[in-house]
């Protein structure tokens, strides 16, 4: 969704899966029009980062993380967003910071969030 003309589309097509209940699309399309009405989040979709979606990054001992988002910014920075819903957990931000690890041990200095929606509060 790094086109803010393609948000409405998106949303539109979502809501037409004849695969989830109503109630489930009702909540996600609330959660993903939070996420869209935060500025904190602007640089998620209009342009300024490249964005990786659940991208694997391999860690020094061969396991596999995915973070839900990782924007790559020109100056060679990185921006990781992991979304969450329900109750604030020392674990997502113990899983930000596995994430967070293996970009800098990449060599690609790296910054983070842990983005509650639908209610909860970090």
């Amino acid at each position: 969704l790094e086109e803010p003309k393609k948000h409405d589309l998106a949303i539109e097509e979502f809501m037409a899966r004849p695969d989830l209940t109503l109630a489930l699309k009702t909540k996600v399309k609330g959660w993903i029009l939070e996420v869209l009405g935060r500025d904190d989040l602007r640089d998620c979709w209009d342009g300024s980062c490249k964005v990786l979606r659940e991208m694997p990054l391999l860690m020094g001992d061969g396991q596999f993380l995915k973070p839900d988002m990782v924007l790559l910014r020109d100056d060679g920075t990185a921006r990781v967003i992991e979304f969450k819903t329900g109750t604030v957990r020392e674990s997502h931000l113990v899983q930000l910071n596995r994430y967070l690890g293996a970009l800098r041990d990449a060599g690609i200095p790296a910054e983070g969030d842990v983005v509650y929606v639908g209610g909860a509060a970090a």
